[in-house]
């Protein structure tokens, strides 16, 4: 059964709350954030791309908060279980707005190149959690580091067309997420950083979303 693999984290209700109260802040966030990509997006190519980076925001932070708000047992199992499924999604999803808008203007077959890797190291990465979880943990983190190299490398032949404030943007969101990661590891011994986890992501979502709603849509 693969929820017996699925191992709850012990945090005191505190720690909890302010877990449950980050993320639930982020969801409410992204639920704007889908609202003004496609108030601004033009074409369908764009529009599409909003929503697919929005509901992959809203799932992220959503399934996040109602982990962290329930109490234990099988629900909060299962909860865990898609909340780690999500992140693979949301780091494809980010980088679906760059194919799909800037870069199919350069170049249609390396846009279509980098959704399909995108998205493959997506699907890879939330069918591993929900059918191995723990077991693949080396497996999936060099499926995230690899998915957020993608996004980056997508960006690459856009240089020209994008301006470096807007690189070092996506560059800048990679380096929050990567401490974020350094603290949710931590966090297994220490729960209470798990909270500073949550703020990373927090961050490196803005530092995207800015990027996307700017220099993409």
């Amino acid at each position: 059964m693969v929820l017996n693999n699925v191992k709850l984290i012990e945090y005191s209700k505190r720690v909890d709350f302010f877990n449950c109260l980050t993320h639930a802040v982020g969801a409410a966030a992204s639920v704007a954030a889908l609202i003004f990509m496609v108030l601004k997006a033009e074409g369908l190519r764009s529009t599409a791309s909003a929503v697919i980076y929005g509901v992959s925001l809203i799932a992220v932070y959503t399934v996040s908060a109602v982990y962290h708000g329930l109490k234990s047992g099988e629900a909060k199992r299962i909860a865990r279980l898609i909340d780690h499924s999500t992140v693979p999604v949301l780091i494809a999803g980010t980088a679906t707005p760059c194919a799909m808008v800037t870069l199919f203007d350069v170049s249609v077959p390396y846009s279509l190149l980098v959704l399909f890797l995108a998205w493959f190291c997506a699907v890879f990465g939330a069918v591993s959690k929900i059918f191995f979880f723990e077991k693949m943990r080396k497996v999936t983190v060099a499926v995230y580091i690899i998915s957020c190299v993608i996004m980056l490398c997508s960006a690459v032949p856009l240089l020209d067309e994008i301006s470096n404030e807007a690189f070092f943007g996506l560059l800048q969101g990679c380096i929050l997420y990567l401490i974020g990661a350094a603290f949710c590891g931590l966090g297994i011994k220490r729960p209470a950083l798990h909270v500073v986890f949550h703020v990373f992501v927090m961050l490196a979502s803005l530092a995207h979303f800015l990027v996307i709603y700017e220099f993409v849509m």
